[in-house]
C-alpha cells in the first residue's frame, strides 16, 4: 500500500533512524491467529527497498515480508512457525539497493510477542 499508515496507537509504532535509511514499524507484535499487524513502512525519502523478517532466538525465521519500495508499507505479517505469547523474538530489519539487491544495512529490534486476545 501507498502512504503512512494509521496505525493504532498502542502498538508501538515509531520511526527510526538507522542511518543509512529510515524505517517505520510497530514494537508491539500482538499476534492474531498467524498474523500480526507490524505496518512496516519505506518512507518517500528512502533510496533503498526494505524487507522485515522475525527471528526466534536460535535466529530461526518465523514469518518475512516481501521487499517494500520507498514510499510503501505492509500492515501485517504471516508466521510461518506460530509462536506462544510471551517468546522472544527479534524484528531484523533490512535494507537493499534497488538495482542490485545488495545490503545498505540492517537493525534489529528485541521484543516479545504478545497475544491478541
Amino acid at each position: 500500500m501507498s502512504g503512512i499508515p494509521d496505525v493504532p496507537e498502542e502498538l508501538g509504532w515509531q520511526e527510526l533512524d538507522a542511518q543509512a535509511f529510515q524505517v517505520g514499524v510497530c514494537g508491539a507484535v500482538v499476534l492474531e491467529g498467524s498474523q500480526a499487524d507490524v505496518w512496516l513502512t519505506n518512507p518517500e525519502g528512502n533510496n533503498v527497498w526494505l524487507k522485515l523478517r522475525i527471528l526466534d532466538e536460535d535466529g530461526d525465521v518465523l514469518g518475512e515480508t516481501g521487499l517494500i519500495r520507498p514510499g510503501e508499507y505492509v500492515q501485517s505479517v504471516t508466521f510461518d512457525t506460530v509462536p506462544a505469547p510471551g517468546t522472544a523474538i527479534s524484528m531484523k530489519l533490512m535494507a537493499y539497493e534497488p538495482e542490485t539487491y545488495h545490503s545498505a544495512g540492517a537493525v534489529t529490534l528485541n521484543t516479545t510477542i504478545q497475544s491478541g486476545g
